[in-house]
């Protein structure tokens, strides 16, 4: 039987324990799946609900969808970290009042991925332009060439890094 439950009183919960998504599944001995459901939609199972109240340590009606809840914006009071601070990733990540805005998130993915295609493409294109460079002149040392290629791929490799584990988090979360 399918059933609603406060997926904002649930994360905060998770949030107060310290706990990750992981964390919460493992302890309710339900699937990592079936918590992202709870946290995003607040659909679950009467089986789901009773395990992850017991988990949580609170009794399972605390888990019901209240009428009317306003909940606060301020970062502070959902905090996932023992000094109160939320990660960077999971303020990109996490959809509504504690997340970043879609058009935003959107804005950050887009100027990511250029420029991470653009400094990829200039390490190609300057890798096979000092190539053939080098096979023309004999007075040029392989090492010279392989130093000038380290400033564009290394900003390529944090711009791939941060894009890829930004488009996890936006998808585990979806």
């Amino acid at each position: 039987m399918e059933m609603k439950v406060d997926n904002h009183k649930i994360k905060e919960l998770r949030f107060s324990k310290s706990w990750s998504q992981e964390q919460l599944a493992q302890e309710a001995k339900v699937s990592l799946r079936t918590i992202q459901r709870m946290e995003l939609d607040g659909s679950a199972s009467l089986k789901s609900r009773l395990a992850v109240a017991e988990a949580l340590g609170v009794k399972p009606s605390d888990l019901d969808v209240v009428e009317e809840t306003v909940y606060e914006e301020d970062a502070s009071t959902e905090s996932s970290g023992a000094n109160g601070n939320k990660p960077f990733l999971e303020l990109l990540a996490y959809p509504g009042p504690i997340g970043l805005p879609e058009k935003i998130r959107k804005f950050l993915m887009v100027c990511l991925w250029f420029l991470m295609v653009s400094t990829g493409g200039i390490v190609v294109l300057t890798s096979f332009g000092f190539f053939v460079y080098y096979l023309t002149d004999p007075n040029v040392r392989f090492e010279q060439i392989l130093l000038a290629q380290i400033p564009p791929a290394v900003i390529f490799l944090i711009t791939a890094t941060i894009y890829f584990a930004f488009r996890r988090y936006d998808t585990i979360t979806k």
